[in-house]
């Protein structure tokens, strides 16, 4: 059934020839033209559904907003991956994240509070499973998806990474 709303959703936005991919974690934010897709929705199976959703090779841009730190590291390896062969050439990958170095940086310097630390890095109810770097991050984009950085911020905890596929 998710595959089948899926693939009707990104039929239907794909009048143009642009792929635009907006992957959340639990939100039904939208961003305008943006397919929209719930990471919730995935399940275990999100190999299965981003693979079903879209080709290799066809998205211009796809953003990724908080969906990394609620995989274990591993999985989040394995995800920016299967995303990134979604890209096409000089397609743009945007990935929101927290900045699990400035938390521990303040928390360390009593700048947080035990309660404030554990939600910013484990999620209001514990589900988040790792905590990713903006340094790292970049690191894994430029090194291991061959990928460059074209801009990122960071806005007191929160990361904001634009890479492209060359």
């Amino acid at each position: 059934k998710i595959h089948r709303e899926l693939e009707r959703n990104i039929q239907a936005s794909n009048g143009d020839s642009c792929m635009k991919i907006y992957i959340t974690f639990n939100s039904d934010n939208k961003m305008g033209d943006y397919t929209h897709i719930n990471f919730t929705s995935f399940n275990d199976n999100w190999h299965d559904v981003l693979h079903a959703s879209v080709e290799d090779a066809e998205a211009t841009d796809v953003v990724v907003d908080g969906v990394l730190s609620y995989l274990a590291l591993e999985d989040a390896s394995a995800f920016l991956h299967a995303v990134a062969r979604k890209l096409r050439h000089k397609g743009c990958l945007t990935v929101h994240g927290v900045n699990a170095y400035e938390v521990a940086k303040d928390f360390a310097q009593y700048k947080l509070t035990i309660e404030q630390f554990n939600q910013l890095m484990y999620g209001v109810n514990g589900e988040q499973r790792s905590g990713i770097t903006l340094a790292g991050l970049r690191e894994f984009l430029r090194d291991e998806l061959s990928l460059t950085i074209v801009r990122q911020s960071v806005d007191q905890y929160h990361y904001v990474v634009e890479a492209q596929r060359p």
